[in-house]
């Protein structure tokens, strides 16, 4: 998902995605559940956060398993610490 503030995030593993391209999300609203896509050993969610301008989305071909698995490649100045940009945890 990309946001007007120049960052974009990645939701990866979800067993169903409740959105798509261009649609609006607000605080609260369901994006998608949890699942066990992938090449994983639980069912997860994996969360990425980083700066849309200097990232590429980037298909590869997996070296483990039958298929491809998509994501965004960065430069190095491209990484950011997401608690600056998330609320507080109470």
């Amino acid at each position: 998902m990309q946001y007007p503030n120049g960052l974009s995030t990645i939701y990866a593993h979800l067993s169903i995605i409740k959105v798509k391209p261009g649609d609006h999300v607000s605080t609260g609203d369901i994006i998608g559940y949890t699942g066990l896509t992938g090449f994983t050993t639980g069912p997860h969610l994996h969360f990425g956060l980083y700066a849309t301008q200097g990232s590429e989305i980037t298909s590869y071909k997996s070296k483990v398993c039958d298929g491809t698995y998509t994501m965004p490649v960065a430069t190095s100045t491209a990484y950011l610490d997401p608690m600056l940009y998330l609320p507080p945890l109470d």
